[in-house]
């Protein structure tokens, strides 16, 4: 029974020291990723589906060569689902290989159609438009609007390549897209965005105890169940 007691004693407190995770949100995994109206299908190396095979080596630049032309990058998900947060991983040159940091400006937004083409459903921006998440992984902007608009996005975080976050108020979709353009003031014309993945989550399933808080309940219960069980045999 002692030895039954302290394996029970040890297994609550591998319960009570494991982080909860929970609230890191629920990874979405799309169907299939999409860019228009200018996507660059002669060049495999920056397909769409790059951004979404899980490999940091390969990216998506969903515009042709020397294209001055507003575009976007897309995923398409799985019916609806209840979205509140995409991450990037970008790189340091803002999709303008050799001519540095080159801004642009974005619109995040969301589609709840379910037409085949999704160039041809109706996109909305989405609303309280944050950076970062759980203070960390921010992008590196001029600015980023509640209104889902984010000005002078520098393409990567402000260490340099990495992954970047934002977050907005929950929606029902059926797909995410980051629509980019290039700024008003902005010299350099041509239209790249390159981002080597591209992840959308949903808002934590619901609340759970705290392991930890689990583990004191089921010290608690052991601790008077054994002694209960000492009392019965004296």
């Amino acid at each position: 029974m002692r030895q039954l007691f302290s394996s029970l004693i040890l297994a609550c407190i591998f319960f009570a020291v494991v982080p909860n995770t929970s609230h890191c949100g629920v990874l979405i995994p799309p169907l299939s990723a999409h860019a228009f109206p200018n996507e660059d299908i002669f060049r495999p190396e920056w397909y769409p589906s790059n951004a979404i095979d899980g490999l940091l080596n390969t990216a998506a630049a969903p515009t042709r060569a020397f294209n001055t032309d507003d575009s976007c990058l897309a995923l398409k998900l799985d019916g609806l689902q209840t979205i509140n947060r995409i991450r990037l991983y970008k790189d340091a040159e803002s999709g303008s290989p050799g001519f540095g940091k080159r801004p642009k400006d974005l619109k995040i937004q969301y589609t709840n159609d379910t037409t085949t083409d999704m160039s041809l459903r109706n996109w909305f921006n989405v609303t309280g438009l944050s950076n970062g998440y759980l203070g960390r992984e921010f992008l590196n902007a001029t600015a980023v609007n509640s209104n889902g608009t984010v000005l002078g996005d520098f393409h990567d975080s402000p260490t340099g390549d990495g992954w970047a976050s934002l977050v907005f108020d929950p929606v029902q979709a059926t797909g995410v897209r980051v629509f980019f353009s290039k700024p008003v003031n902005e010299p350099y014309v041509f239209m790249h965005y390159i981002v080597y993945e591209f992840e959308v989550y949903g808002p934590p399933r619901s609340p759970v105890p705290e392991p930890s808080t689990m583990a004191i309940f089921g010290l608690g219960a052991l601790g008077m169940a054994y002694r209960a069980r000492r009392k019965t045999k004296a």
